[in-house]
């Protein structure tokens, strides 16, 4: 469902570790805006194995605005959207990664951005939130940041989520903590 006046309500805050695979997914996190509780988090993949293209975009990027109408509304826009954008090129272990995936995952985070009308996008580089830690020191700040409240949400976010994606989930969640304390840190400057 889509509202075609130009009413903005905003509320909580959505952030996205974009992935366009079926074998990786994309992690997701849902914080409400005035607790900073976790109220969802989780992995949303493409239906089927097989399909990395332009469809697979468009599919992940539909399936990330259905969870956020189940979530939170179709009358809401995110107070803040933060999405991890990927770096235009880099190295991975000596290696230069795919430009085509990088390309692609930068098409997601746009297709995912134009599916909401946040009153703050936030599009950080990896190494920007994350300060070149591990995905273990991300998943460490995590359990060490989240109250119980917000522990049981995760636990019950990761159980539909195969082990070895949980790292998809951990930084979804680190980014969104990450968010939190930008938001913080400038309202604070205010």
């Amino acid at each position: 469902m889509n509202r075609e006046d130009d009413f903005h309500c905003y509320r909580d805050i959505l952030s996205i570790d974009p992935g366009y695979s079926h074998d990786n997914g994309t992690g997701f996190a849902l914080f409400d805006d005035t607790t900073y509780r976790l109220k969802s988090c989780g992995l949303i993949r493409l239906f089927a194995p097989g399909l990395e293209s332009h469809d697979s975009t468009i599919e992940i990027a539909n399936k990330v605005k259905k969870r956020w109408e189940e979530e939170v509304g179709f009358s809401k826009d995110p107070k803040i959207l933060c999405i991890e954008h990927p770096l235009a090129c880099f190295t991975k272990q000596g290696v230069r990664v795919n430009s085509k995936s990088i390309i692609m995952l930068a098409i997601l985070c746009t297709r995912i951005e134009e599916r909401f009308k946040a009153k703050t996008p936030l599009r950080p580089y990896p190494h920007i939130w994350k300060k070149r830690g591990t995905k273990e020191e991300t998943k460490a700040l995590v359990l060490d940041t989240l109250g119980q409240c917000s522990l049981r949400v995760l636990k019950e976010g990761l159980l539909s989520v195969p082990p070895h994606l949980h790292h998809n989930v951990f930084d979804a969640i680190g980014l969104g903590l990450w968010a939190i304390k930008l938001y913080e840190d400038d309202k604070n400057n205010l």
